[in-house]
């Protein structure tokens, strides 16, 4: 009837899962997993346990990277900077050359990103973006910190953070901890630790290096001033002396 030939003696309009009317003919289907097909014998809904890939109209057994089995049983494309999700906004892997940021304690999967955010670092061994150290509000890892977090104090020289500046240091710019040039200061000229301005005991201040020394090792042209452990030029007319009044050369 209608052109339509026997399937198996019988006269039908319909074929059977897996099968499809082409010529009055019922054909199988292109994919072994595939349900029902259409005309050109192309998938349209896949058996149970197989997820339809649009792309293609083929059937696997699992979704290809960048989709993922929706509630259809098909497979639909995660978000463009993700490689592996298991809805469209959950992502579990970010695309290569991207970041990822674990969202995970707000329910969501992770982030992709091109930059890390300033509080966190780029860890290039799992592409993860990674928290600073505590008190650090910028850092290149975790060991090395740029910028702490107020009233803290980086310490420039090892990048960690203090509460305050220890002993053989001095404050730069008001945050920033730089360790004295001079072993033999106690104290520096704020903002500049090439500069001693109070030196420890046996030493004494030089004013033109500004630097530390024995009291013999005094330059010519200074005398040494016990008050203030400090030394002094002496007279113009001195190339040494003992006092501002007491040349003896």
């Amino acid at each position: 009837k209608n052109g339509t030939e026997p399937v198996s003696g019988i006269c039908n309009s319909e074929c059977p899962n897996k099968k499809t009317l082409v010529d009055g003919k019922c054909v199988n289907c292109k994919d072994p997993l595939c349900k029902n097909c259409d005309e050109n014998r192309d998938c349209i809904k896949c058996e149970k346990g197989a997820f339809l890939n649009p792309d293609d109209n083929t059937c696997s057994k699992s979704c290809p990277n960048g989709t993922y089995p929706n509630s259809d049983n098909e497979c639909s494309s995660c978000s463009n900077d993700c490689e592996e999700c298991d809805s469209s906004t959950n992502c579990t892997k970010c695309k290569e050359g991207l970041f990822s940021i674990d969202n995970s304690k707000n329910g969501q999967g992770i982030k992709c990103t091109d930059k890390c955010p300033s509080n966190m670092y780029a860890d290039e061994n799992d592409g993860k973006c990674k928290n600073c150290s505590k008190g650090c509000d910028k850092c290149t890892s975790l060991t090395d910190c740029d910028v702490c977090h107020s009233p803290l104090v980086l310490l420039d020289d090892n990048k960690t953070c203090s509460d305050k500046c220890p002993e053989g240091y001095t404050i730069l710019n008001g945050n920033t901890c730089a360790k004295r040039e001079d072993p033999n200061a106690t104290e520096c000229k704020k903002d500049n630790p090439d500069e001693s301005t109070k030196c420890q005991e046996d030493y004494i201040l030089m004013p033109s290096t500004k630097k530390c020394q024995v009291e013999e090792a005094s330059e010519d042209g200074l005398f040494y001033v016990e008050t203030t452990n400090t030394c002094k030029k002496c007279p113009k007319e001195c190339t040494k002396c003992e006092t501002s009044s007491n040349c003896t050369e």
